[in-house]
């Protein structure tokens, strides 16, 4: 994450040493962040496939949710207790979010 004003970097949210996150989504409340990540590899082989979710002020991962394939969409529900995460073979996970 980077301050706007300044373009400084402020957070940073790492996804197990692969490249890119495939889609993000912060709570209302600004609390959460959750990264859908994953990538295929080789064919028929993919790795970090799942959804990683940070407390943004502790700057600490709270969780990880597996998934068989990369992750294409996270959502948080609109009362913020759970995580939609959909992946690219189309597996749609409905996830709680550890409230503490």
């Amino acid at each position: 994450m980077w301050e706007v004003a300044s373009g400084t970097p402020v957070l940073q949210f790492c996804t197990d040493g692969f490249r890119w996150a495939q889609s993000i989504d912060i709570s209302k409340d600004g609390k959460y962040l959750a990264i859908g990540c994953g990538e295929q590899t080789e064919i028929g082989r993919y790795a970090d496939c799942c959804v990683r979710l940070w407390r943004i002020g502790a700057s600490k991962q709270a969780a990880v949710y597996p998934s068989k394939r990369p992750v294409s969409r996270v959502a948080f529900v609109s009362n913020q207790s759970r995580l939609v995460a959909v992946g690219k073979n189309g597996e749609i996970q409905l996830l709680e979010v550890p409230h503490s």
